[in-house]
């Protein structure tokens, strides 16, 4: 039976209509992401705070074609686990803390060296400008996307007597390093900053995990603590029958970064990356503020309960110091390193 053209064109109208209600409705289906992170970050923390401004970002601009969830405190596992699952796409985003990074990416661990920074001001100005976007776009080589540094302060020192002002005073000293997770084996030198520093002003290095802080402490085996702010470990330590000193060395400071799984990025549309950039833009400059005045309400609140604030240092004379670290960690670390903390240290 010969097919009529009017029968033809009604069939071609119907396949039309039917593809593009099936693209239509493909489009409209919501992608559920999920963004992990290891920390419990309670809902008063600044990253709590500047991940609502996150979610409430990707709401505006892509409406419900994105639904996010937080997976907080280790739910979707270790911060190895976590970092595995965004490398093969399990997982579409997570915040993954520098320390662990460091083994997998070791010129990450330029910023870790101790007293690279002048200030925050400094430290900032590296972060976002093309030193940082050079370190988040080698995130690539491990199937991954960096799309902004965190804040996690400046660390000091606690000490049970003197506080640690200058060099000469770490003579001696048997300082506890705090680990919030366990790092992959590294044998590089720059995955073992913390204890190239201390023993470079003369004192002996610990390592202990988050959660034995308070029996190192009261076993008197230790002189000093390396401080992070805001991870609420001086309440382990008062009250004290010793005098609590917190020296703001700043020393170094480890930011957490915002991290998305490539496999995962790469399959999106332009308009939904480019969301993604646009609101960890947001997230990362509130985080920071929140953190500046979460940080300074901390001083305030250790202060009344006795402990001994001291801050600045003499950082002139810490540097100097600290050169012959610089000197051993460039020689073994090799001439990118050293270009990366000479072009750091030439930021003004």
């Amino acid at each position: 039976m010969k097919t009529s053209p009017r029968y033809f064109y009604c069939c071609l109208i119907i396949i039309t209509v039917l593809w593009i209600f099936a693209a239509h409705t493909g489009h409209s289906e919501s992608l559920f992401v999920k963004f992990g992170t290891t920390e419990p970050f309670p809902s008063e923390s600044p990253t709590a705070q500047a991940l609502q401004v996150f979610q409430q970002e990707v709401v505006n601009i892509l409406g419900p074609r994105l639904r996010l969830q937080i997976f907080p405190d280790g739910q979707l596992g270790s911060a190895l686990q976590l970092m595995e699952g965004l490398q093969f796409g399990n997982i579409e985003m997570g915040i993954l803390p520098a320390e662990l990074l460091n083994p997998h990416l070791p010129i990450l661990s330029s910023l870790s060296m101790p007293y690279i920074f002048r200030d925050n001001t400094h430290r900032f100005r590296v972060l976002d400008g093309p030193i940082g976007k050079q370190l988040l776009a080698m995130f690539e080589a491990l199937n991954l996307l960096g799309l902004g540094f965190l804040d996690t302060g400046m660390k000091g020192f606690l000490t049970k007597t003197d506080p640690l002002s200058s060099p000469e005073d770490f003579q001696d000293q048997h300082i506890g390093i705090i680990r919030y997770c366990l790092e992959p084996p590294c044998s590089d030198i720059r995955c073992q900053l913390p204890t190239y520093h201390l023993e470079t002003l003369g004192a002996t290095e610990e390592t202990i995990l988050a959660e034995n802080i308070a029996a190192a402490w009261q076993s008197n085996a230790l002189t000093g603590l390396e401080y992070t702010p805001l991870q609420h470990i001086v309440p382990h330590m008062l009250p004290s029958e010793d005098t609590l000193h917190l020296t703001i060395t700043a020393h170094t400071a480890l930011p957490d970064v915002i991290i998305v799984s490539k496999r995962w990025f790469d399959s999106l549309e332009p308009q939904i990356q480019q969301a993604l950039i646009k609101a960890s833009a947001h997230m990362v400059a509130h985080q920071r503020e929140c953190f500046a005045d979460a940080q300074q309400r901390e001083y305030e609140a250790l202060q009344a309960q006795g402990l001994i604030l001291n801050n600045p240092v003499e950082y002139e004379k810490f540097w100097e110091a600290i050169q012959p670290m610089y000197q051993a960690v460039g020689k073994q670390a090799g001439a990118e390193f050293t270009s990366i903390l000479q072009r750091i240290r030439a930021i003004r």
